[in-house]
């Protein structure tokens, strides 16, 4: 489904800026090596710096952007929602295919709307649980525009505002055929 597609792309976003995410053992090592050689040369003096008192780098200090946690706070958001989309449209087609095979038989002898389990769907509500589906799946997409957008900030941001563009576009589009359905009956969005 177009779900499982859309997660596949998010997934490679996702690996590539993840990395970007753990803390850099190099950087920490490198300051707790010059923090113990100071220490070292204090020693010999046996004056301890009073800065040297609280420990400014450790094993939890981070050193990482606010900019990675967004990015990868908006991408795994999207990929989290297009999971779940997934994961429904399943479950909703599995739903109804249990529901045809109880409703068949003879055509005289069917009256889907007045038999239970026809009864049982809405009462579940489940026409606004599909309804619902492609609505998680803009609202993963919007996400993850807003993740690329700062994604390709930080690389350059001549080029972040095309995508900004684009997906401003495509969100025009996108409401252009809610409206328009609404303002003219016979408008095939």
């Amino acid at each position: 489904t177009q779900a499982s597609l859309f997660s596949a792309v998010i997934t490679t976003f996702v690996v590539q800026t993840a990395q970007a995410l753990p803390t850099d053992q190099a950087v920490i090592t490198n300051h707790l090596l010059v923090d113990i050689a100071t220490l070292l040369r204090a020693n010999g003096n046996a004056t301890i710096p009073g800065y040297y008192l609280s420990v400014r780098f450790g094993p939890d200090t981070s050193t990482f952007k606010t900019t990675d946690i967004w990015i990868n706070g908006l991408f795994f958001a999207s990929l989290s929602l297009s999971l779940a989309t997934a994961l429904l449209s399943v479950l909703a087609k599995q739903w109804l295919q249990a529901y045809t095979i109880v409703i068949s038989g003879p055509a005289k002898e069917i009256r889907p709307y007045s038999s239970p389990p026809f009864r049982g769907l809405e009462k579940w509500k489940m026409h606004e649980i599909i309804g619902a589906l492609p609505l998680i799946l803009h609202s993963s997409l919007a996400l993850f525009f807003a993740g690329l957008f700062v994604f390709v900030r930080t690389l350059y941001e001549g080029i972040a505002y095309v995508v900004v563009i684009i997906g401003g576009l495509a969100f025009l589009c996108y409401l252009g055929s809610i409206i328009l359905p609404a303002i003219d009956l016979q408008c095939p969005y």
